[in-house]
């Protein structure tokens, strides 16, 4: 992609939100030293951002060797978790997916 401001070639570059450190790739200009995103990464850094705001600050706690994540009352309503159901847990980047199990 070119630059918009100086027409020279952009090159990728991956950067995070200072207040919510979200991750976003921008177009960045060698050149002019400009950055700059397209509707298409816009997008999908609105799309991170209003999923951010639905979350909920909870406390981890330790459970022998372990560790145990609170999940709040809203959310475990629901989605019909109950003690004893079974999830899948992964790593995701910097964050960590909670898959419930049927």
């Amino acid at each position: 992609m070119k630059c918009p401001k100086c027409g020279s070639e952009t090159s990728l570059k991956k950067e995070a939100l200072q207040k919510s450190g979200l991750d976003y790739e921008s177009h960045y200009c060698t050149k002019c030293r400009e950055g700059f995103v397209d509707m298409k990464q816009l997008d999908e850094l609105a799309k991170k951002e209003k999923s951010l705001r639905d979350a909920k600050k909870t406390k981890i706690s330790r459970w022998g060797n372990s560790l145990a994540v609170r999940i709040p009352k809203e959310f475990a309503t629901e989605l019909k978790i109950t003690p004893g159901k079974h999830v899948l847990v992964s790593r995701e980047n910097k964050a960590l997916k909670i898959i419930l199990q049927s």
